[in-house]
């Protein structure tokens, strides 16, 4: 206990110690860093190359079938085929060549090529892909409004109907509801891709990238193909934890894999040339994004959408845990999937201006609301820890961090050190750490918190009660009666690696024991808001007897338990799927990076820029992990203001809690590291703070250019050499604020 004690104080001391290395302000133009930062890593965006780009693919072969103001539609009805012309640049979209496709079978190309594709799974766990341009049969009829494609698979017992839209700039494909039969004759259907390699590019012979909605957002460029031992694959809005296995990888490292919060992806030839960007309008809780560079096996660079049926699931064979055996869903999910393609070109065909295009969509669809009051002082998130139990050697006790007295003397110290708006959260407030449970005495009374509320509002501040109605420790779940469980009728739980000792597993409840919560919740807020916790982006299924819900109802009700918090306003809330984005306000521990899959070559704020001019900005506490001047200048690039995890007392009395996992939170350990990032950041968003991003570009390797709608545009150096760009010199790891854009 005295080893970690001491190893803790070292740890706090390092970090401020590095902190505290900032150099002092200037007006315009801040150095942090004299020291080289990763410019040429895959953890930040680089240029592009504005050399033209030439279509690979022509009409010849292909009959007309529709057109809008915007596009061309052709159709090769043998191979099932759907090209896109675009009438601005005259560019041709396809999927493969008609014939031989180098480096590729019969079967991938006829898989790749066509309007529709479905991977099948047999009686004995078999999976195959099918193709309606090679395995099945196609009627078409030429609709009004667009093209209805009739499918049948003879030998799978599979049949469906699809039907091909347009307008505009939009290409739509859809399941037609009701028309999915499976007759069952040894093959089930196990998913379903719409224009599965549209903008596939051989090798490295178009000058391109693939967007994903990986973490902040990741470009796969185009390159030559390489030996990668995977391919790219995320669920939207998540894994579902009542089928999938829990024991992943995800779940036990330091660095899970980022998850996909919106149900996007883009393909890009020719940056600031020619591009889509792919939007799942239905079905996207059932939905995967795929992709892969060009490799040995598939020299393609592609991507897509993968509407999943039925996944594969651990079934217990009896109940010894990790006995089973790897099966897939005996009932399919109830999924009728949609997605839209929108063809873009100039502005529009690059990360940054797609990302604006799909803002304004969310706009228009009330998903997203523009902030109607700029305000130029940027807000400050502390996270306050509140009490939390304590392992002892006979019984446990109640721990106290940090009391409301202390919380107000935080907030008038940092008032005094000129932050008058503090984004406070107040976090193990309740007994036991229980949602819905009283607030405990310890901390203060209910005057005391209707004190701290009243004080933080009137300088423009907030008071948030952290909330987290769907996940518990050991102690704060019956399990047979509260706790969600598996396809395998077990509990949902999983080990995270940086749970405390005395709680290793974390629990699931059951969606009516969460809405229950939440009454309780609402009854007992003290005044305050709500901050909403991975019920904001954890989706699952749950199969309890009696009481199942699937994904898709599951995002029914936490979207009406949401609803019921924000009470006809928006709320703060971490990491919300999209589908939650609508009742947010402001967007706590964002994601500054993706999963760094070795073959993703650029990281890109496409989140943030969608996000941005719409709500309040933060990345995560920047005390929860060590401090690098690149991380600061990250969170100016990305538009997002400072976020700390505090406590009243020394970090050492964190040591055998529940929160043990927070290693260095010493408000008086970290006040002056707070007070100084604050500045910094400040001085480089004030005059863009709830503005929203139109432009982000790489001017050179480790310069960054982010412009916003009032012509501001800010300037960003990561490397250790002073740049020039548009007139504009950036010392060596630091940010220049032009106003009214570059000279």
């Amino acid at each position: 206990m005295c080893f970690h004690k001491w190893f803790v104080r070292l740890g706090a001391l390092l970090l401020s110690a590095a902190l505290l290395a900032l150099c002092a302000l200037a007006a315009d133009e801040t150095p942090l860093t004299d020291g080289l930062l990763e410019a040429n890593s895959n953890r930040q965006v680089h240029p592009f190359s504005d050399a033209p780009v030439e279509s690979q693919f022509t009409s010849e072969g292909f009959e007309k079938i529709g057109e809008t103001q915007e596009l061309e539609l052709y159709l090769n009805r043998q191979e099932a085929a759907l090209r896109i012309r675009s009438k601005a640049t005259g560019y041709v979209w396809g999927a493969l060549p008609i014939g031989e496709a180098e480096g590729l079978n019969t079967a991938w190309r006829c898989y790749g090529n066509g309007l529709v594709s479905i991977e099948c799974v047999n009686v004995d766990g078999a999976e195959s892909r099918v193709s309606i341009g090679k395995d099945g049969k196609t009627e078409y009829e030429v609709l009004d409004d667009g093209l209805l494609c009739s499918v049948g698979f003879r030998q799978q017992g599979i049949a469906f109907q699809v039907k091909v839209s347009w307008a505009d700039s939009r290409v739509t494909l859809e399941l037609v509801d009701g028309s999915l039969t499976e007759r069952g004759e040894g093959f089930f259907l196990k998913s379903m891709s719409f224009l599965p390699f549209l903008g596939s590019s051989y090798s490295d012979t178009v000058d391109g990238y693939i967007l994903l909605p990986d973490g902040c957002g990741a470009l796969i460029r185009y390159r030559k193909p390489a030996n990668y031992s995977s391919t790219y694959a995320a669920r939207i809005y998540g894994k579902d934890y009542g089928i999938e296995s829990l024991a992943s990888t995800a779940d036990n490292t330091a660095r899970p894999e980022a998850q996909a919060l919106m149900p996007v992806y883009a393909m890009v030839h020719g940056a600031g040339q020619n591009g889509f960007l792919a939007v799942v309008d239905e079905g996207a809780e059932y939905t995967s994004i795929v992709a892969a560079p060009a490799q040995m096996n598939n020299p393609y660079n592609w991507a897509s959408a993968r509407f999943e049926f039925r996944q594969k699931y651990v079934k217990n064979i009896n109940r010894k845990e990790g006995a089973g055996a790897n099966v897939y869903q005996e009932t399919p999910n109830a999924v009728v999937p949609k997605i839209s393609f929108y063809f873009t070109q100039g502005e529009q065909a690059n990360y940054d201006g797609m990302a604006v295009l799909y803002r304004q969509m969310l706009i228009e669809q009330g998903v997203l609301t523009p902030l109607t009051q700029q305000d130029d002082t940027v807000p400050l998130h502390l996270e306050v820890l509140g009490a939390d139990k304590k392992e002892n050697f006979l019984w446990n006790t109640t721990q106290v961090f940090t009391t409301l007295a202390q919380a107000e003397e935080m907030r008038r110290s940092l008032a005094d050190a000129g932050i008058p708006e503090l984004d406070m959260v107040l976090r193990c407030y309740a007994k036991n750490n229980e949602c819905g449970a009283r607030m405990l005495s310890s901390l203060g009374s209910r005057e005391d918190i209707a004190a701290l509320n009243r004080a933080l509002r009137e300088t423009g501040g907030s008071l948030s009660l952290y909330f987290d109605p769907i996940t518990a420790n050991e102690d704060q779940i019956t399990l047979r009666t509260e706790a969600a469980n598996n396809l395998s009728r077990q509990e949902i739980r999983w080990i995270d690696s940086l749970a405390p000792r005395m709680y290793p597993y974390t629990y699931l409840y059951r969606l009516t024991e969460a809405e229950a919560r939440t009454q309780k919740a609402l009854s007992r807020n003290y005044g305050a808001d709500f901050a909403l916790a991975q019920a904001s982006n954890k989706l699952y299924s749950d199969f309890t007897s009696g009481k199942e819900a699937t994904r898709a109802e599951s995002l029914t009700r936490l979207t009406a338990l949401t609803e019921s918090l924000a009470r006809g306003g928006r709320i703060a809330m971490y990491r919300p799927n999209q589908y939650l984005w609508r009742y947010a306000d402001r967007f706590f521990d964002l994601p500054v990076s993706n999963s760094q899959i070795l073959y993703e070559s650029d990281c890109v704020p496409f989140l943030q820029i969608v996000l941005s001019g719409c709500a309040e900005l933060y990345g995560g506490a920047i005390n929860t992990s060590s401090y690098s001047s690149e991380r600061m200048l990250r969170q100016i690039e990305y538009g997002m203001a400072p976020s700390f995890v505090v406590t009243g007392c020394e970090s050492q009395e964190l040591y055998n809690t529940a929160q043990e996992s927070y290693f260095s939170t010493g408000f008086a350990d970290w006040r002056a590291q707070i007070v100084e990032s604050y500045q910094t950041v400040s001085e480089g968003l004030s005059s863009a703070w709830g503005r929203a991003i139109v432009s982000h570009r790489c001017l050179k390797n480790g310069l960054i250019r982010v412009e916003y709608d009032n012509g501001v545009c800010i300037f960003l150096n990561y490397t250790d050499a002073s740049l020039t760009a548009e007139g504009v010199s950036v010392q060596p790891g630091s940010f220049k604020v032009i106003q009214g854009g570059a000279k």
